[in-house]
């Protein structure tokens, strides 16, 4: 647990990035009636609205800060790894569980999703209580267990919807496993999904939602993608190819160890029977993704997999102790798969891996600028109405706040005023530089993109007044604001921050 705490706190303090600034947008200074409001289909977000509930009272004790919107992954980030030591322990040993729960510590994958400012690390441990609950109702644990069970059914779906692959599998697998406990699993789900019903409407208007397309537009399901994500699932990061982290040779080894020993385990007899329930846990809510995924707008995302992660852990922690012939061999195949998450865990304390520091960015522009200036902001990955620039600015005290002109994106009072999900069609690049140009006057403007462009290849755009320098789609309206940004504008600074996506601030300077 120490452990896992010191690999995730490099993690914890980022600027908010990516989904979590929707997070930010439906909790920060509203009121929870208000934050309700927004979740059941009136914004782009579409969870269920536990985990921003808790995100909201954690705000209120924590006040506003993207570490207050992560506490509540990071504590439930942490408490699954003692659950899934009490899961092998209850299921395929004790070896399995201590091993299966170091997986959990040290994996990239849960260490981002332990600290990011979203649903999944809560969904993860309220998935394993119910898995949890339902162990102890199939052996004799009474009325308690069963009502734990259906009420952390009920708690997962109202974290995310994808929780309901995970329990739709355990719910088979305990169908069919126990037969005499049938009538109290079924009295159990019933209960779950009385429990869901108010949430319901909500559900099918956000299962109708233009939103559902993201998935298949960000990242179609395709047998590449499948191979891709199961790879950063269970060996990798959600942000590099395993090729990088952990990188190639150890992801191979540690690949190797786990073939092997799976192979070795499936031939041992008898069988365990409560390894059936860790594989279909494992195995189960990626096949049961893919189903969905292939008939319905496609849902298919490593993240959406992760509610599995409690029982891959067990059963790898399984094959690579109980199956293999020596102990050396048992030793060596943990210390391989054991690298390969530690590996992985320690190169996430380089800030060029973590998010990209957009609290800086927004700080270097208060100190630099004297105050009213137009920021130009090409957006980067968000969502929803707001991205990582307007988070940070609206961190900082009023005084130091600019006003941000969005160049590829339309305005955000636009964007506020319409329903969710309403297309708006965003100025040309040629309107902004007029806008950003006639604010300036004959101060100062800013330019921030999402990643570095070298300064020679804006000046090149802007010398011989074309787009074609720039030959991006995504940079068209880039390159028409350069190119007709007025000549006496000249390039005094550029600030690039730290991050995966090198966020780079150019400043401008009108000439006297």
């Amino acid at each position: 647990m120490v452990v896992a705490l010191v690999v995730r706190l490099p993690w914890f303090d980022d600027a908010l990035y990516g989904d979590e600034v929707q997070a930010f947008w439906d909790v920060s200074g509203r009121s929870l009636g208000d934050t309700l409001h927004l979740l059941a289909g009136n914004s782009t977000e579409l969870s269920p609205p536990l985990f921003f509930v808790l995100a909201w009272v954690s705000e209120r004790v924590f006040g506003s800060s993207p570490e207050s919107l992560r506490v509540v992954s990071l504590a439930a980030g942490l408490g699954t790894i003692p659950l899934t030591y009490v899961l092998g322990r209850w299921t395929l040993g004790e070896r399995a569980g201590w091993l299966g729960a170091a997986f959990v510590a040290l994996s990239p994958f849960m260490i981002f999703y332990s600290c990011q400012a979203r649903p999944y690390a809560l969904m993860v441990l309220l998935c394993l209580v119910s898995t949890l609950a339902l162990l102890r109702g199939l052996r004799g644990g009474g009325t308690k267990s069963w009502a734990l069970y259906a009420i952390a059914s009920c708690a997962a779906m109202y974290t995310h919807y994808t929780s309901a692959f995970l329990l739709v599998v355990q719910f088979a697998w305990a169908l069919q496993a126990q037969p005499a406990a049938r009538r109290s699993l079924l009295g159990a789900n019933v209960a779950a999904a009385v429990g869901f019903v108010p949430w319901l409407p909500s559900l099918i208007e956000h299962s109708d939602s233009p939103g559902t397309k993201i998935y298949g537009l960000l990242e179609p399901f395709t047998f590449r993608n499948v191979r891709v994500d199961l790879g950063q699932l269970w060996l990798g990061s959600p942000l590099d190819p395993i090729s990088d982290v952990p990188g190639l040779p150890l992801a191979i080894l540690a690949g190797a160890a786990l073939v092997v020993g799976a192979v070795m385990y499936l031939r041992t007899r008898p069988w365990p029977h409560d390894a059936g329930l860790l594989a279909a846990l494992t195995f189960g809510v990626p096949l049961a993704t893919a189903a969905y995924s292939a008939i319905r707008d496609t849902v298919w995302n490593p993240q959406n997999l992760i509610a599995s992660w409690p029982g891959f852990a067990v059963l790898a922690g399984a094959v690579l102790t109980g199956a293999l012939a020596s102990r050396a061999a048992r030793v060596a195949a943990a210390v391989a798969v054991l690298a390969a998450f530690a590996v992985g865990a320690v190169q996430g304390f380089d800030v060029n891996r973590q998010r990209p520091d957009y609290d800086a960015i927004a700080q270097h522009i208060a100190e630099t600028g004297r105050g009213g200036e137009p920021v130009v902001n090409q957006r980067d990955l968000a969502p929803g109405a707001v991205d990582s620039l307007d988070v940070a600015f609206a961190q900082l005290p009023e005084s130091e706040r600019y006003r941000v002109i969005r160049l590829g994106a339309p305005p955000l009072r636009r964007i506020l005023r319409a329903p969710p999900f309403t297309h708006i069609p965003s100025a040309s690049g040629e309107d902004v530089a007029r806008q950003a140009a006639r604010l300036a006057g004959s101060g100062m403007l800013f330019v921030v993109l999402p990643t570095r462009v070298p300064p020679d290849v804006l000046a090149r755009a802007r010398r011989e007044r074309t787009t074609s320098t720039l030959d991006s789609p995504i940079l068209v309206k880039l390159g028409a604001f350069f190119a007709a940004l007025p000549a006496r504008f000249e390039l005094v600074d550029v600030y690039t921050t730290t991050g995966f996506s090198r966020g780079t601030v150019y400043a401008y300077a009108a000439r006297s």
